[in-house]
Parts: structure tokens; C-alpha cells; sequence
């Protein structure tokens, strides 16, 4: 089972092919992919500041309707914040809403597919593949 990061959602739509081949691959299998509430509301506010709005919007409400969308659940909202104050402690970092997709991910026990490592490496137990 697999989610998407926001990044990853973003180069499909800009048209990577060897992505979307992978996930093609995969949806094949039957094996599951999905993405969180957290990459929604990401993907909104980049369409809203888009150029082409309109367009942008449709393109995400196209792609959420043909998706499944993990809950932040009671289960996610406590792994945020035990994972929030441990990498406190540790003097680590996660962008908030990377931790939000990452809590998410862990809590529907889903491996996290990402291009941008850096912001989730430091989620501890975090399952995650880079492509």
C-alpha cells in the first residue's frame, strides 16, 4: 500500500511519464494507492495561486474523485503529536504538514512515496521510498 506525497502528485500533473508508469504498474497489481487530506488541501492552494485557475482546479477535482483519500484519524492526530515532540527533543525538523502526511501514512499503514526526502526522513517509523 502506497501513498503519494504532494511533490510526487505535482510531477504527475506536470506530465512525468516514467512516474506515471510506476504507478500504472502498481494500480495494476491491485496494490493500493492513495494520498491524504493534507496533499488535498496542498493541491488546492497551489491550483487557487495557478495561472490558469480554473483549469488547475478541475485538474485536482479530477484527480481526487479517481483516488482514495486516507482519513487523519484520532490514531494520526496522536502520532503527530508524539512524533512532533520527539523530534523536538532530538533538536530534528519536519515541515508540519510533511509530519501531517507522514502521521497519516503510518496510521493506515502505508509506505510514503516521496521525491523530497529530506522533509521526511526525520519521521520516526516512517516507512518511505523515494522515487
Amino acid at each position: 500500500m502506497y501513498c503519494l506525497d504532494t511533490n510526487l502528485i505535482i510531477a504527475l500533473f506536470r506530465g512525468d511519464v516514467t512516474l506515471q508508469k510506476k504507478i500504472n504498474t502498481l494500480q495494476q497489481t491491485g496494490i493500493p494507492i492513495a494520498i491524504t487530506l493534507f496533499s488535498v488541501a496542498e493541491l488546492f492552494k497551489g491550483a487557487y495561486k495557478a495561472s490558469r485557475q480554473e483549469e488547475a482546479l478541475q485538474l485536482v477535482r479530477e484527480f481526487v474523485k479517481n483516488i482514495d483519500v486516507l482519513p487523519f484519524t484520532e490514531r494520526s492526530c496522536e502520532l503527530f503529536g508524539r512524533d512532533q515532540n520527539y523530534l523536538q527533543k532530538k533538536g530534528k525538523t519536519a515541515p508540519e504538514f510533511d509530519l501531517l502526511i507522514g502521521c497519516v501514512a503510518k496510521a493506515e499503514d502505508y509506505i510514503l512515496i516521496t521525491r523530497n526526502k529530506k522533509d521526511f526522513e526525520n519521521i520516526p517509523d516512517l516507512r518511505l521510498e523515494t522515487w
